[in-house]
């Protein structure tokens, strides 16, 4: 059950604010354990995503549209979701995105985010450049902006 304090697609809620620095997170906990930072090239798109929201099926597709169109964008889903679910979204974006399970109750209290589809854009210092929802493509784009010279090569005025 999702906690009731959760939104699909608000705006309203406070969020790890711009020019933050992301947490490092722990994405696979082991005796070696998995974080975020370690996985931040010159750029990272971190997406936090649930496969009970409607509008992250939108946001899921318009990933696969643009990382398929900007293949050297580094991308890293989280995703709240059942194991089979999981390994379909992996398959689908292997190559593309790395995708890791991780709890609504997780977003909230490591990430502090109480919405989904959401989006952070990250330099390689993990500060967070943008922040915003990603459930459309035009949004997606968006978020994406300040960070477009670091896989794109393009510099924009």
């Amino acid at each position: 059950m999702v906690n009731s304090t959760f939104s699909h697609s608000s705006n309203e809620m406070k969020k790890l604010p711009v020019n933050s620095e992301i947490p490092d997170i722990t994405l696979i906990e082991s005796d070696s354990p998995l974080t975020l930072h370690p996985l931040i090239t010159n750029h990272l798109l971190l997406l936090l995503l649930s496969t009970s929201c409607d509008v992250c099926a939108d946001a899921l597709e318009a990933l696969d549209d643009y990382t398929h169109h900007n293949p050297s964008l580094n991308v890293i889903i989280l995703i709240d979701t059942t194991q089979e679910n999981l390994d379909i979204i992996q398959q689908a974006f292997e190559g593309r995105a790395s995708v890791f399970k991780y709890s609504i109750q997780d977003m909230v209290k490591h990430l502090q985010s109480y919405s989904v589809p959401w989006g952070y854009a990250i330099d390689a210092s993990g500060k967070i450049l943008s922040s915003q929802n990603v459930g459309s493509p035009n949004l997606l784009k968006e978020t994406c902006q300040p960070i477009i010279p670091y896989f794109t090569g393009i510099h924009e005025a």
